[in-house]
């Protein structure tokens, strides 16, 4: 996993020395041919190759198609934006003149939420910028102003503070964010400014049916949009709103407020910028292209929540077209764009000096931003990897539907797995409070809600957990003065169980879950019932002997993945979880082994041992179980397994152990929980 996101966000590098490796072999061959050719002399070890020829030659066609095909569709596609700009342009004139309150209310009401990203930004050019939308006609009624700011920026209060005094009343509502710094996972940028911006859009939007007349608009400081832009946006709004809720608007740029004050070049390279812009220009509005955003551009709020909002890692600091592939690979291929024929005006990057060092500087100021937005580049990585994982969970279902038969696994036993766990109330001490019964299947006090579900205690009185992890706990068959070892105790649910009958011994090598383990068995048990150890359980000299040990395994647990994949999936896309997953991890399989193993060579002759995962996988579940009952042939005590037959009503035998699952004929909607109980003996003389 760590390879494949190295390679993913090395692309763009990897695809480059390729390319150079191609080119540097190609040289060397034309060298060879022309010391042939003219000297009649081959060079030794000189040996054709005609792959890498026809690679170079390729490569080289390619491009320079590309290079002839790019500035005619630029030519076109600049006329046909600026033919389709004058037409509309007229057209919404004339409707002004006309003045026809009829047509304007015909339009669905919408909400402009506008996300203005800054840092370190003059406060002239956000009040000048601000001062443009204010003077919209719809600006009072429906302009809900972001102003996305910097934590670390030490004039961002200041400046929000003062805009927020000078255009209150101008707008429906002006708000600020500060984005906190040192967020972990997060680059500071403008990404990660609008990513903190929208979440609070999205918490202040979280009625659905408000939802799908919101359309975010994200435009850099020190962009210019013309009232047009948002009649358009409004007109073309309450024509998708019921067919394409998924809509992606994008207007072009042009660079024209400051040209004539940059230096030529400069002038040329952001020309050129927003010509790649105007190249996507579409005229129709059948939104079935792919048109890539720059600097501005509006979605639909059903789209950012679809899409869970914006990323704000490193591999997203361009963020326009990060956001639009995620959203496109969200939809499967289904948003809608759109061209809106009014544009952008935005600033040529420029520096306040003049002369000839200030000539320099602007250069060199042009250079830093195209260096930022060639991190862009790391998009094509992202998008190999969203492409490469959208069939994952295909083969996460195949797996299972071929362990449990692919009608039972599809029809009743992943929706039950879908389900939200069901929690049972392991009783600590008496709660009179607690509307339940107990578990029919379990001797151990623990209660099932008799209606709904029980609320999160706020005592020690009782612990929440799945009722299937308490059947490893009674299986266990602990007895008071026993010496039990929880070998992975964490989170310390079945350590609560354990301590109810004997104290216990709780181990957890992994130092985060070992704090967890400690604070929760410090809340629910008193001191003398429980020894808290942070030793490495695959080690078996670490530890003493036992009457009982539970091994309760990490494992691969589905359910947890499919929850997890769950949400994602309902942005369209896929956790990292599924990602992660393997059918069989060696890895983990070998931990696991090397944890029964050490039970076994710690619990004492006639003590038991149970071998208990959540996991649906038979390698992690009776496959470890065989390993370990293989291995245990050349020790001097042998293992008997014992079979739970008082639980046949509630789980199903499996080669060496048993398994509750949630879909159970029995109805009681527990696990999924694996189980083998051992029993170690002296092996009987030959």
């Amino acid at each position: 996993m760590v390879f494949r996101k190295w390679f993913l966000r090395c692309t763009p590098g990897i695809t480059t020395l390729f390319l150079l490796a191609v080119v540097e072999y190609n040289l060397q061959l034309g060298r060879s041919v022309y010391c042939y050719i003219f000297y009649n002399y081959l060079e030794p070890g000189y040996t054709p190759s005609v792959v890498s020829q026809l690679l170079f030659s390729a490569y080289s066609i390619i491009l320079h198609l590309f290079g002839v095909y790019f500035p005619v569709r630029l030519i076109v596609a600049a006329h046909r934006a600026a033919s389709t700009i004058w037409a509309v342009h007229l057209e919404l004139r004339a409707d002004q003149d006309r003045a026809s309150p009829a047509k304007k209310l015909a339009l669905q009401p919408v909400i402009q939420v506008i996300v203005l990203p800054c840092y370190k930004e003059n406060i002239e050019t956000i009040q000048e910028t601000l001062s443009v939308l204010a003077s919209h006609r719809d600006a009072r009624e429906t302009y809900e102003v972001y102003l996305a700011m910097e934590e670390r920026d030490s004039s961002a209060r200041s400046i929000s503070s003062q805009m927020k005094i000078l255009y209150t009343g101008r707008f429906m509502n002006i708000t600020v964010t500060f984005h906190p710094a040192g967020l972990p996972g997060e680059t500071a940028g403008k990404s990660s400014n609008v990513s903190w911006a929208a979440r609070e859009v999205i918490r202040s939007y979280s009625e659905e049916s408000v939802q799908k007349d919101v359309l975010v608009t994200i435009m850099d400081s020190d962009s210019h949009l013309l009232d047009q832009y948002f009649q358009l946006l409004r007109a073309r709004h309450s024509e998708n709103r019921q067919t394409h809720s998924y809509a992606l608007y994008v207007p072009p740029i042009i660079f024209d407020r400051n040209a004539h004050h940059v230096p030529r070049l400069v002038r040329v390279a952001d020309l050129m910028w927003c010509g790649a812009g105007l190249s996507c220009f579409q005229t129709n509005s059948h939104g079935s292209g792919v048109i890539i955003p720059t600097s501005v551009y509006t979605l639909s709020l059903p789209l950012v929540r679809l899409a869970d909002g914006w990323d704000a890692g490193p591999t997203a600091i361009g963020e326009d077209m990060h956001m639009m592939l995620k959203c496109y690979f969200a939809t499967k291929g289904e948003i809608h764009i759109e061209s809106i024929a009014s544009p952008a005006s935005l600033c040529n990057v420029s520096v306040s000096r003049t002369g000839l060092r200030g000539w320099f500087e602007n250069h060199c100021a042009r250079y830093t931003q195209g260096l930022r937005h060639m991190w862009g580049a790391l998009d094509s990585g992202y998008a190999i990897g969203l492409w490469l994982d959208m069939d994952k969970d295909g083969s996460f279902n195949k797996r299972f539907s071929t362990v449990y038969g692919n009608e039972r696994w599809h029809e009743t036993l992943y929706p039950a797995l879908l389900a939200p766990t069901r929690q049972a109330a392991l009783l600590n001490s008496p709660s009179p409070t607690l509307n339940g019964e107990q578990i029919p299947f379990l001797s151990i006090p623990c209660l099932q809600p008799s209606q709904g579900a029980f609320e999160q205690p706020t005592d020690s009185s009782y612990y929440l957990l799945d009722a299937a992890s308490v059947v490893p706990v009674q299986v266990l068959d602990v007895q008071p003065g026993h010496r039990v070892l929880d070998l992975c105790a964490a989170p310390g649910g079945k350590s609560v169980a354990i301590a109810q009958t004997t104290s216990v011994d709780a181990n957890e090598f992994d130092r985060a879950r070992f704090k967890h383990l400690e604070a929760n068995l410090k809340y629910h048990l008193p001191a003398e019932r429980y020894r808290v150890m942070n030793l490495d359980g695959t080690q078996t000299t670490a530890f003493e002997r036992y009457d009982r040990v539970l091994v309760d395994a990490p494992c691969s647990s589905e359910r947890h993945v499919i929850h997890a994949h769950s949400k994602k999936a309902a942005a369209g896309q896929i956790a990292d979880e599924m990602v992660n997953w393997k059918p069989i991890s060696s890895a983990l399989a070998k931990k696991q082994l090397a944890l029964l193993k050490t039970a076994l060579n710690v619990v004492k002759i006639s003590g038991k041992i149970v071998y208990a995962t959540c996991s649906l996988s038979t390698e992690e579940n009776d496959g470890i179980v065989e390993k370990c009952l293989q291995a245990s042939k050349q020790e001097k005590w042998a293992v008997e397994l014992e079979d739970n037959v008082s639980l046949d009503t509630v789980s199903e035998k499996t080669r060496y152990g048993r398994i509750i699952l949630p879909d159970h004929p029995s109805g009681h909607h527990w696990g999924p929980i694996f189980f083998a109980t051992m029993k170690k003996v002296d092996r009987p003389p030959p």
